[in-house]
């Protein structure tokens, strides 16, 4: 019967002393003091990738579409649109919708050269409500935007729980868009870290950066662009602070 079976949260005291035994060998021989070495390696090699893909690109761009108009009209219906956060802005894409449906947005970017190109960005738009900061997010100093967005910058993070984490301590909301689970290798030469995640990753990240109401839902293909990551999965993850 199942009630004679061992609760699955007991420890497996196999597992335990293996684990145990992995920890002592890996201590004694200071692989565990390398961890945090590896990981700012890891984080270098994106800072350099971005910093050169943006000084090879600063051409204008093009003039928008009508969308930023219907995004400044709908945007009327929504609640709270005071402040919106653009967590690591790149050449400032997402500010094509923020701008026009926010009152106020701050776009973060730690690598001068991408900031470089949102400034080329905003000044073709004419965006005066846009605000540029050069940070990295956990010296970032806004604790109560409405929403804090993050496109595709989650896959480049050396420990993305950490990441959400410093997400839910800067806005009220948190919307993370970023890659499902796939096994495009070549992404490697993107300074992709990560190979996407699973729903369950990121709905698990969420909760230990403390969010409520997750949810995580797929993007149709046909709302990816035609960028070198078109042809992958995308995802949505959105999330509440308590």
């Amino acid at each position: 019967m199942r009630s004679s079976v061992l609760p699955r949260r007991l420890p497996d005291p196999v597992v335990a002393d293996a684990l145990a035994s992995g920890r002592a060998l890996c201590e004694g021989e200071g692989s565990l003091a390398r961890v945090a070495d590896v990981l700012r390696a890891r984080d270098q090699v994106a800072r350099e990738f971005f910093d050169q893909a943006a000084a090879k690109d600063r051409e204008a761009f093009d003039a928008p579409d009508a969308s930023a108009a219907y995004v400044a009209a709908l945007a009327r219906l929504l609640p709270h649109r005071k402040l919106a956060v653009d967590a690591g802005t790149g050449d400032g894409a997402l500010l094509d919708v923020l701008a026009p449906a926010f009152d106020r947005v701050i776009a973060v970017d730690r690598s001068e050269a991408q900031l470089d190109r949102a400034r080329i960005r905003i000044a073709a738009r004419s965006y005066a409500n846009v605000e540029l900061r050069k940070s990295e997010l956990g010296s970032f100093d806004i604790q109560d935007a409405d929403v804090v967005f993050a496109s595709r910058l989650l896959h480049h993070a050396p420990r993305p729980v950490d990441l959400v984490k410093q997400l839910a301590r800067i806005g009220r909301a948190v919307v993370i868009i970023d890659y499902a689970r796939h096994d495009d290798e070549s992404m490697r030469d993107e300074a992709d870290l990560w190979l996407g995640f699973e729903s369950e990753e990121l709905r698990r990240f969420a909760r230990e950066a403390g969010l409520v109401d997750i949810d995580v839902i797929r993007l149709p293909a046909a709302w990816c662009g035609k960028g070198k990551d078109a042809h992958l999965p995308w995802q949505v993850l959105i999330g509440k602070r308590k």
